[in-house]
């Protein structure tokens, strides 16, 4: 597998770029409940869906917003094509190998109980599809790591691009409170990572069918 070689100072000149790149495409960026996105108490599983090639520049904002130190689980094949994502905590899974599927799991654990407000991201679905597609269908991963890493905050991710009264695409992102996953409770479960994930899809929807984001933020103003 690849690892994360995290670099200060390409992170410093990578948001600069990063900001500003998605102020030139997208008119917003709101965001509810952004504080919850990391802790200083237990690591963090954030899981999202993946409905864009926009997904990661996205979550990279968010992140960094909420002051939060993260890492993401990408495709090997990709990391490969694109290895400075490296240095900003990106390292590999392959699939299709359980021992190299294994491995990154040991390795995300490991790298979330280092230190305070560390995340780790996963997109479970394992690929990109439209984010009204239901069922959500996880990747069995997820639960892997949180039986690993356990006690852990598991907290689901939102994502959504809409086209409305503005040029330019708008971003949608919500962020749930999660669940705290305790060894030898209630094991997490992917129909209820799922059904988590998709109540905060529906509140992006219902938001936007009644025009009430009073509880998002802008970070992109």
């Amino acid at each position: 597998m690849l690892t994360a070689k995290k670099s200060a100072w390409f992170e410093t000149v990578f948001r600069l770029y990063n900001r500003n790149l998605l102020r030139r495409r997208f008119s917003s960026l709101r965001v509810r409940n952004l504080q919850s996105l990391a802790d200083n108490e237990l690591p963090t599983i954030v899981y999202a869906n993946h409905s864009s090639w926009w997904d990661g520049l996205v979550c990279y904002e968010l992140f960094k917003r909420a002051d939060a130190d993260m890492f993401v689980m990408m495709e090997e094949d990709n990391l490969r094509m694109y290895p400075l994502f490296r240095k900003l905590g990106a390292f590999s899974v392959d699939r299709n190998n359980a021992r190299s599927a294994l491995a990154s799991i040991e390795y995300a654990a490991n790298v979330a109980k280092q230190k305070p407000r560390r995340a780790i991201l996963i997109f479970p679905q394992g690929k990109i599809l439209h984010s009204r597609s239901r069922p959500f269908e996880f990747e069995s991963g997820i639960v892997r790591l949180v039986e690993r890493l356990a006690p852990c905050r598991v907290v689901p991710l939102a994502l959504s691009y809409e086209f409305g009264r503005e040029f330019k695409p708008e971003i949608f992102a919500a962020v749930g409170e999660g669940l705290v996953a305790v060894p030898g409770e209630i094991p997490i479960s992917l129909a209820g990572l799922a059904t988590q994930l998709t109540n905060e899809l529906d509140g992006i929807e219902m938001a936007l069918n009644n025009d009430q984001f009073d509880n998002f933020v802008d970070l992109l103003r």
